[in-house]
This record gives structure tokens, C-alpha cells and sequence, in this order.
């Protein structure tokens, strides 16, 4: 394939990998659908921006605003009192390890179309021996229309791993892997793949985060991650 045409086809999977069909305005490095490609992940909801409104303290996890009256109310799951404005799409258990997805009901498939809807990051929450932690930049926060290419939680061998999938010629996906390492969630190791149509052109990049005398928190990890590692960037992995 011409140079010329790899680079239009490449661009055009980017925008299609967002996910986005939300039309915003073009600002703060935004294209007209609200779509960051430099971070991989949507900055509007249905024409609406997202707002980051996640308050966690304590074991209770709510909006930092309080919640609508639609969705009074909280719910238990492994040591954390949820609010009812969190709906959980996929949970996973690996040694006493365990992990959910969360999304606000308002960027669900039933309630995506309320007037005055709040639209906040989906959540990315890890349960361990008693503790707690709340991931609010880690989750994609594409439209619910578009579910079908979405994060799914799995367990394997080596800790609890989180994998994404999208295209129908060209194929880009990845997998991350968080283990338990000095008492706290950490990032193991990060995959990504991709390939054209025909397998022309395939690719599979892998980094591996810490060793037996440091960890890579998962509070660090940020959406862009994949996009970094896809570009040879690895290095901004450790600028906070």
C-alpha cells in the first residue's frame, strides 16, 4: 500500500477507534467530534462535554455534586458502597483480587437518551485484602451505541487483565495486566497489536512495568497509554 494511503487509512481507524459520534465543538485539541487523539478517549457525550465528578473517600464512592433524584441510593459490592448513578458492566476475581467496571446509568444503552443527563468518566475499581481504590482516567468513555467496542475484564495467569478490541478490516487492540505489588494495584505489562486487512502490515508492541524492587501504580496509568506504546513513546510513561 502507498505510503500516502496507509497514512489516510491510519487516520481514519483513529477516528473510528474513538468511538465517538457526538458532534462538539473543535477546541483544546479536539476534533469536531470531541475526539483527543493524542489521548485516545472522547471529551463529549452526546454533543455534551464529560465531566469528572467521581468523589471517593472512605469505602463510599458517589458524584462529587450529589446525585440526581432518579438515582438515590447505594449499593454493596466487595467492601465498596456504590451510588446507584454506577451501573457495574463486568467484574473479575483473580487470588483475592477484584475488579469491576463501572458506568455512569445516564452513558448506558437504557438511559443515554435523558434530558439533563449528567455524563461523568466510567470507573475502573479494584477491591484487595480490605482495601479499596478508584480509577476514574483508566475506563473509555466512548458512547454507549458503540458497546460492541468496549473493555472487557479477564483473569489469567499472571493477575487480572483488561483487553479492548476494535476495527473490522484494520484490527487494533490491547491488554493490560495489573498485578498486586507492594500492597497496592500495579500495572504488569501493556500489549498492543494491530493489522491491516489483509495482514500486510502487523504489529506487536509489549512493555513490561517494574520489577521485584518497584511497581508501576495503577493510579498512574492514563488513557493514552496504548496510543504511547503504539508510537514508540514509552518514556512518557514516567512523566506525571
Amino acid at each position: 500500500m502507498p505510503m500516502k494511503r496507509k497514512r489516510i487509512h491510519l487516520s481514519l481507524f483513529l477516528l473510528f477507534v474513538a468511538c465517538n459520534m457526538a458532534v462538539g465543538q473543535a477546541s483544546n485539541g479536539l476534533d469536531e467530534y470531541g475526539y483527543d487523539a493524542h489521548s485516545d478517549t472522547t471529551a463529549c457525550y452526546l454533543g455534551r462535554p464529560i465531566q469528572h465528578l467521581t468523589h471517593f473517600s472512605g469505602d463510599t464512592l458517589r458524584l462529587k455534586n450529589g446525585c440526581p433524584n432518579s438515582y438515590q441510593g447505594y449499593h454493596k459490592w466487595q467492601g465498596f458502597t456504590i451510588s446507584d448513578f454506577y451501573v457495574t458492566q463486568d467484574t473479575v476475581s483473580f487470588k483475592g483480587m477484584h475488579a469491576a467496571i463501572l458506568s455512569p446509568v445516564t452513558m448506558t444503552l437504557m438511559q443515554d437518551n435523558l434530558q439533563d443527563s449528567l455524563f461523568t468518566d466510567r470507573l475502573l475499581i479494584i477491591s484487595c485484602e480490605g482495601k479499596c481504590w478508584v480509577y476514574p482516567y483508566f475506563i473509555r468513555n466512548m458512547e454507549a451505541s458503540n458497546i460492541m467496542f468496549k473493555e472487557e475484564l479477564a483473569a489469567d495467569e499472571d493477575g487480572i487483565t483488561l483487553h479492548y478490541e476494535a476495527g473490522n478490516g484494520w484490527k487494533y487492540s490491547y491488554t493490560i495486566t495489573i498485578g498486586v505489588c507492594f500492597g497496592e494495584p500495579c500495572l504488569l505489562e501493556l500489549a498492543v497489536f494491530e493489522h491491516s486487512p489483509g495482514a500486510e502490515y502487523q504489529s506487536v508492541r509489549d512493555f513490561y512495568f517494574g520489577n521485584d524492587y518497584e511497581c508501576f501504580p495503577v493510579s498512574r496509568y492514563r488513557r493514552d497509554f496504548p496510543m504511547l506504546l503504539r508510537a514508540g513513546d514509552i518514556d512518557k510513561f514516567y512523566v506525571d
